[in-house]
């Protein structure tokens, strides 16, 4: 694995905590009151809807397999009768994509790509009673170069702060937008430092968000897990005007900052550990898939698989720690967080393999 192509941006200055953020330094697996091993039972899937996968979600009695292989983005199975459907085309014609992200807000599936022209994110929904695109112009904003992290309910959305070209260098690492009123809040101070290194005017706003976002269902909650850096933050934005946050902070080195002919470059330093590398929600917990390497020793994709799942309430308590039986990649979690499924490599085949796990 290239390193360099982990590093999708620079972190900012570090600032304290605010009045309504709370923060805590501790040792992940010391937080949590118990551990349980867990087994699960492999799905019939073919492995070729399962190759290069990116991402899972779920979406009502559905399992979206989001990958780059094939003529089609998604791999839909349901997960009642089990039945294969794949979908969205790729390609550069009306309803079709070229690389696309998913962003789930409750029972409703986002894949989001730039217009290419004015900069505008378009967004589609997935109505998983039928797997038809709905096409909604949904973001209009000028100077967004920037797709959304987590979209709230009441059509409120969060970007991450460097999503606008016109604002300055912010210690904040999320920034609020309110469609029906156009106003905009920034909040969430930034973890790390620039080792001392004054940023160029043109890098004002880069690096806060290396990490994934996933949304509590039916609640206007959130929870960022960074992979450069070992730490998870918990927002309630119940209330843009005043939203809280709490952090835990479990393993951070600064990224090493080094100014080449046109600009700046970043290193990441040994002890610099790659934290979490998969997320989701259920409507009472966030699930984590933990990693917990230094960068140094990653090489190949196979050093970021794991079997830890760390679970937090709503509120960013910690629940319960979750051993599972097999190394996997990514995660999804039905919403009532009775099943969790993950993908996962064959530990001898190596064929690419669904995993449901039943949760305590």
């Amino acid at each position: 694995m290239n390193k360099s192509q982990l590093l999708s941006t620079l972190f900012a200055l570090l600032l304290l905590f605010s009045c309504s953020s709370e923060s805590k330094i501790s040792v992940l697996s010391e937080d949590f009151p118990e551990t349980i091993n867990i087994t699960g039972e492999v799905l019939n899937i073919p492995s070729d809807s399962l190759d290069d996968c990116l991402d899972l979600k779920i979406v009502d009695d559905f399992l979206m397999i989001f990958g780059q292989t094939g003529s089609k983005f998604i791999t839909a199975v349901d997960l009642s009768s089990m039945e294969i459907q794949r979908f969205i085309n790729k390609g550069r014609g009306a309803n079709e994509f070229i690389f696309p992200e998913l962003l789930l807000m409750d029972s409703t599936l986002y894949l989001m790509q730039y217009n290419n022209h004015n900069y505008d994110c378009v967004l589609f929904s997935v109505n998983s009673d039928t797997l038809a695109l709905n096409i909604q112009k949904f973001i209009s904003h000028n100077n967004l170069f920037a797709l959304p992290k987590v979209i709230l309910s009441n059509r409120k959305v969060i970007y991450p702060h460097s999503a606008y070209s016109s604002y300055e260098a912010s210690p904040m690492r999320f920034m609020a937008f309110n469609e029906f009123n156009d106003s905009i809040s920034s909040f969430g101070n930034v973890v790390g430092v620039f080792n001392n290194v004054e940023l160029p005017s043109l890098y004002p706003n880069l690096g806060k968000n290396d990490g994934y976002c996933a949304k509590i269902f039916g609640e206007d909650k959130f929870a960022f897990a960074s992979y450069l850096g070992d730490y998870v933050e918990f927002y309630d934005c119940t209330s843009l005007d005043n939203p809280s946050m709490k952090r835990f902070l479990y393993n951070y080195s600064d990224l090493i900052i080094k100014e080449i002919e046109g600009g700046v470059m970043a290193e990441v330093s040994p002890d610099c550990v790659y934290g979490f590398s998969s997320i989701c929600a259920s409507m009472n917990n966030y699930f984590l898939l933990h990693v917990g390497v230094k960068y140094d020793i990653i090489e190949k994709s196979d050093d970021i698989l794991s079997n830890n799942v760390y679970v937090y309430s709503s509120n960013g308590e910690p629940v319960i720690h979750l051993l599972l039986n097999r190394r996997v990649r990514h995660i999804a979690v039905t919403p009532n967080g009775k099943y969790l499924y993950a993908w996962s490599p064959n530990p001898q085949t190596l064929e690419p393999e669904i995993v449901r796990y039943t949760l305590p």
